[in-house]
């Protein structure tokens, strides 16, 4: 023991040693207990965005479904879709008929200064049978079943005012960059317009624009230079615009043109690798897995994750989701990991 002590005190150099080593101890302590955390506070941080987004968007629909109720049961409105029902019904050129008609020019001229005020870009009446029988643009009057949301206007015909999910337009449309074509994003609010006794004759819907409206609310709170909140369908599929369309152009996964945009144009799949790193996927696209928080939600299971996942350009972020059913539609808020864990680093 006195050997050990007077070893000690002669080897000098010993004591720095010793002292490095409890500092690195205490530091990889510090170090585990801190990311722990900061994974806490992000996964907190990220959910707080989601939950805020969430109730943002029902907010909206509510608003939205209140304004198309209060113009479905305005009583020139139902006078006048009440008479091209029944011009509808009375067969012939169908088509032909209901252009020609009075009441839709009485209609388009009642419906324009109250859907400029309140922010529509257009209208459509379906009957029963979901055959247009007025709309703001000739080219949609006498369309059969148009495509989109066909069981959302079911439940609108048994009575309930409804907010749609984005869908591709099936008549050309303007785009952001101002022109015509056919796959143009687009929503609707609708609601039942009903006769005197009360039963629904037909379904009026205001069309909203999903880059206008949809999008940016899910664009409101976001964090950092990376963060994002979007929304997509049991495909997969977004219906939101991503904030790295400039990004998604670049590695290939919309098409590099200027009217290109990434709503309803991406399935969020795992690439398996970074694309942003210039590195290409080892399996073909369709065959590719959903990324984690998007599988996370199709499966019904609401969560967050600090550690980290792959998102659609194969980049590490961290992220919370959450399938809502009332809206038929997941939300997935993210950030890149590096970003997200800087703090950690400094």
């Amino acid at each position: 023991m006195a050997r050990t002590r007077g070893f000690l005190r002669t080897q000098l150099w010993v004591w720095p040693l010793v002292a490095a080593l409890v500092l690195v101890l205490i530091g990889i302590w510090l170090r585990v207990k801190l990311e722990g955390a900061t994974k806490q506070q992000i996964a907190d941080t990220l959910q707080t965005i989601l939950n805020a987004n969430v109730e943002a968007l029902r907010s909206w629909s509510a608003n939205m479904k209140s304004d198309v109720e209060n113009v479905a049961e305005d009583n020139r409105v139902r006078e006048l879709v009440a008479g091209l029902v029944k011009t509808a019904q009375s067969g012939g050129q169908v088509q032909a008929t209901l252009l020609t008609s009075p009441l839709s020019a009485a209609l388009r001229a009642h419906l324009k200064p109250i859907l400029e005020r309140q922010g529509f870009n257009g209208f459509v009446v379906l009957d029963t049978n979901f055959l247009v029988i007025a709309a703001l643009r000739d080219q949609l009057v006498g369309v059969e079943k148009p495509p989109g949301n066909e069981e959302a206007l079911a439940v609108c015909l048994a009575g309930h005012a409804l907010v749609s999910r984005p869908f591709a337009s099936v008549q050309a449309l303007k785009d952001q960059e101002g022109n015509l074509r056919a796959g143009v994003p687009t929503m609707f609010a609708a609601a039942p317009v009903r006769a005197a006794d009360g039963h629904a004759i037909a379904i009026l819907g205001l069309r909203i624009e999903p880059d206008k409206d949809f999008t940016r609310i899910l664009a409101t709170a976001r964090s950092g230079q990376t963060g994002e909140t979007y929304a997509f369908d049991r495909e997969g599929k977004l219906l939101s615009e991503s904030r790295f369309d400039d990004d998604l152009k670049r590695i290939g996964l919309i098409p590099d043109t200027p009217e290109a945009r990434s709503t309803l144009a991406l399935e969020l799949r795992d690439p398996l690798v970074n694309l942003e790193a210039g590195k290409t996927s080892p399996r073909r696209r369709a065959e590719l897995p959903f990324t984690h928080a998007v599988r996370e939600a199709l499966d019904g299971h609401d969560g967050a994750d600090a550690n980290g996942y792959r998102d659609y350009r194969g980049v590490s972020v961290v992220g919370a989701w959450t399938w809502l059913k009332d809206f038929d539609f997941g939300l997935v808020t993210e950030m890149d990991r590096t970003e997200a864990f800087r703090p950690l680093r400094i």
